[in-house]
């Protein structure tokens, strides 16, 4: 293999690593921002296997985007997800594992209810077209803490655990 075709490869897979960062990255802050047409263009069209644990599990992308829509978060809820430490390893040319760590925090301001969670994102991504997707994706919790500002400005805490 000449030295042009190994910077090639090299340079290719460079390319496709940071193209799955930044679907990572684009499907939390569509989670966010609560842009379910950017969602769902996040995962592979077909068959998936979606496994988010207290949120549910899924078989198709359409699945899950009506589930979201109908959770009933109104736009005063703010979601915030802040995912790091990924570590993604291409398996062939058009797949791909990735492990990410993330923390979560929801606040509603009408009622007062937050939710933390901390976790791991165990995910597998193919090719289709030019795109990465996808394809599987499981979440797992680590810790979870829930409670709710009073009226009097007082936390309570309502659950502390996984």
């Amino acid at each position: 293999m000449s030295d042009l075709t190994t910077l090639d490869a090299r340079l290719r897979a460079l390319e496709d690593l940071e193209q799955i960062r930044s679907l990572k990255y684009r499907y939390w802050r569509s989670i966010d921002a609560r842009d379910l047409d950017a969602v769902e263009a996040c995962f592979a069209s077909g068959a998936l296997e979606i496994d988010y644990e207290l949120f549910g599990s899924y078989e198709r992308r359409e699945d899950m985007v009506d589930a979201i829509r109908n959770a009933g978060l109104g736009a005063e809820v703010q979601d915030f997800h802040h995912g790091q430490n990924p570590e993604i390893r291409l398996t062939g040319q058009d797949s791909a594992v990735g492990l990410w760590d993330i923390y979560y925090f929801m606040l509603d301001p009408a009622s007062g209810i937050t939710l933390q969670l901390s976790g791991a994102y165990e995910d597998e991504y193919i090719r289709q077209g030019d795109e990465w997707k996808v394809r599987k994706s499981r979440f797992v919790v680590t810790s979870r803490l829930c409670g709710q500002v009073g009226e009097d400005g007082q936390y309570q805490l309502a659950t502390l655990g996984r």
